[in-house]
């Protein structure tokens, strides 16, 4: 059992202590800069440390809040999974990047005489089921203690256990009782066509039955992927156009992968897209645009307050705590064909119509970047533009929806790299301007990179309110991480099938 102990360089004493009251009970520790082997890069040793370590202990103060070294530590404990104790040492409004990472834990606070005792108990306990799942504790505001005889702990164990498993069972038959009924987002991509470019959750297994026995018009041919799935990944796959009136006469465009299409606008701007797959028959192409255009949400809380619910806070709540119920109420869908961005790309009205709860600011985790009062994504198109768009099949988790506009899977990340695209996408400029969370201007300083996260339509199989999202360099060798469908910082990449033979398309 090793632990990684997380400090700023004004802690540095403290940290030395803590180190040696832990090695001093059999837990080796990696302490920098102690631990810095001589002539190897630091922020590299930092890495390997973290990766090698059981669990990580962070020491909390205002100078460690603030520096973007400890949150470039933390940030890499959370996404490797690892267990962390929290060490508060004085009062800290933490910062916004930080309160992300752990605002689901419990907090006990630094005690006098500062023996460590606490840290030792907890680190422990980990140590005796250190086979069982990763766990975060935070050790930081504990309550005090009653005072009184002592209680038998079996006892105790049994009481607390029947006691929760009770709220458990009345929590989940209350929001199934209440459970708002949930259904398939508008799709409109013009008057004549809003019906047609729907596909309601209750017809989707129909759906994917029919799906594989239908014949494509000519023009079109099937884009595949691989399927696959894992803890984190969805079974997801783009499996064909369908029809589109194509100019037969009319010979296609010709392109290559990797080239760049200009095709509509968004936020005042021509958007540049880049061919990522062709069909056999030349004559539709699979195209991603070149940068992040916007960032969004993937999905609204559906109880409209993130992490808020009948006046309970559930901000240091884990989801897979919670019932599934519950946390899409209170973080958001992660669900592609239930999804609010889903709804905003596929539409070219002024007015978006939204199924459930509107992507508002209340509902988002920052309370910034709210999107119902924006027009569709496809309203910056011309009539002939959005003619050019061939709707889609496409099936997520056994899901499948007809889309003009959609997210890639994880899947499907690999047309990037056999088309020469890099996964790594910046924002435009317009987007950082309308970026009011900041997200990606914090990031920018904290991890020395440009560019950011992007969704993808897949969502995290061990959790309802959990998407994934294309990882940014700073993190190479990893290439999607998950969050939250309600946070909104984050970027969106459009991605349509495109067919060349259309009227406004020209060799």
């Amino acid at each position: 059992m090793r632990v990684f102990i997380s400090h700023s360089s004004e802690n540095a004493e403290l940290a030395k202590e803590l180190c040696g009251k832990l090695e001093n009970n059999g837990f080796p520790c990696f302490l920098a800069p102690r631990d810095i082997r001589s002539g190897f890069e630091y922020a590299e040793e930092i890495i390997n440390g973290l990766d090698s370590s059981d669990m990580m202990v962070l020491l909390l103060s205002e100078a460690s809040n603030s520096s973007p070294h400890v949150l470039r530590e933390v940030e890499r404990a959370v996404s490797k999974k690892k267990t962390i104790i929290v060490y508060k040492l004085e009062e800290v409004q933490l910062s916004k990047s930080l309160e992300y990472f752990l605002m689901t834990h419990q907090w006990v606070n630094d005690k006098p005489g500062r023996d460590f005792d606490e840290i030792v108990k907890r680190v422990s306990e980990y140590a005796e089921q250190a086979d069982g799942e990763p766990r975060k504790i935070v050790v930081g505001e504990n309550k005090p203690e009653k005072s009184g005889g002592s209680v038998n702990k079996t006892v105790l164990i049994s009481v607390i256990a029947v006691a929760v498993l009770a709220a458990t069972v009345v929590l989940a038959i209350f929001f199934l009782s209440r459970k708002p009924t949930k259904t398939e987002p508008e799709q409109t991509v013009s008057e004549s066509t809003e019906s047609s470019s729907t596909s309601s959750s209750s017809s989707t297994s129909s759906s994917s039955t029919t799906s594989s026995s239908t014949t494509t018009s000519s023009s079109t041919s099937s884009v595949e992927s691989e399927v696959s799935s894992s803890s984190t990944q969805s079974s997801a796959e783009v499996i064909a156009p369908t029809s589109s009136e194509s100019n037969p006469e009319k010979q296609p465009l010709t392109v290559k992968l990797g080239e760049r299409i200009t095709l509509g606008n968004y936020n005042g701007e021509a958007i540049e897209w880049r061919v990522i797959k062709i069909s056999e028959d030349k004559k539709t192409a699979v195209v991603i645009s070149d940068k992040i255009l916007t960032m969004k949400a993937f999905d609204a809380a559906e109880c409209g307050t993130f992490n808020e619910l009948n006046g309970e806070d559930y901000w240091r709540v884990k989801s897979t705590d919670l019932p599934e119920e519950v946390q899409w109420q209170i973080r958001g869908d992660n669900s592609w064909e239930m999804s609010n961005i889903r709804t905003w790309l596929n539409s070219a009205r002024e007015i978006v119509t939204y199924s459930g709860q509107a992507p508002t600011t209340q509902a988002m985790s920052e309370h910034k970047n709210g999107y119902h009062t924006e027009p569709g994504f496809l309203n910056g198109f011309s009539e002939k533009e959005r003619a050019a768009i061939v709707e889609t099949k496409v099936n997520t988790a056994g899901k499948i929806t007809s889309d003009k506009v959609f997210l890639l899977s994880q899947n499907e990340l690999k047309w990037l790299y056999e088309a020469d695209v890099s996964v790594y996408a910046t924002p435009t400029a317009a987007a950082v301007e309308q970026d009011k969370s900041n997200w990606y201007k914090v990031d920018c300083q904290n991890y020395n990179v440009e560019d950011f996260f992007w969704w993808l339509r897949d969502a995290n199989s061990e959790t309802a309110c959990e998407c994934l999202c294309a990882n940014i360099s700073y993190y190479e060798g990893e290439p999607t991480v998950s969050y939250y469908a309600g946070l909104e910082g984050f970027g969106v990449r459009p991605v349509m099938t495109i067919d060349l033979t259309a009227e406004i398309l020209e060799n």
